[in-house]
């Protein structure tokens, strides 16, 4: 139960019920250098915190570990499966505002390598095969 860090609800005041899901590793691992972090990724976990409050987004990036290395921007054309299909452009300007500078310019790096003539968007000594068994391995 949150109570805004107020005291005690007065009377006739609705006290507000606040449900966060937290997600425990239990194997917990460094990600490989050739694993993405996949923005679209990103997007959902940020856009759920969000949703309960800036300062828990903020929280929540501040708390994750492994910001930085290959950052693949799927943003607008999403690999993960439960991605946003339709993001409102001020939504994805709120969530840059937020993520940390490391993870924004690995970002733009990975488009770099990817105009400067790579014909795959796959990362670095990535095959087909293990594509779909990667993914954001952050907190």
């Amino acid at each position: 139960r949150d109570s805004g860090g107020k005291g005690e609800a007065k009377s006739g005041e609705e006290e507000a019920e606040h449900v966060v899901y937290v997600y425990i590793v239990k194997g917990w691992r460094e990600r490989s250098p050739t694993s993405p972090v996949l923005q679209s990724y990103v997007d959902v976990a940020a856009t759920g915190a969000l949703e309960y409050h800036e300062e828990f987004c903020k929280d929540w990036v501040n708390s994750c570990l492994q910001w930085g290395g290959y950052v693949k921007d799927d943003r607008w054309e999403p690999m993960y499966p439960r991605a946003l299909r339709a993001m409102p452009e001020e939504l994805s300007w709120k969530i840059d505002a937020i993520l940390p500078a490391i993870h924004l310019n690995e970002r733009a790096n990975s488009k770099l390598r990817f105009k400067r003539g790579k014909k795959s968007s796959r990362g670095p000594n990535e095959d087909r095969g293990t594509r779909a068994k990667k993914g954001c391995v952050m907190m």
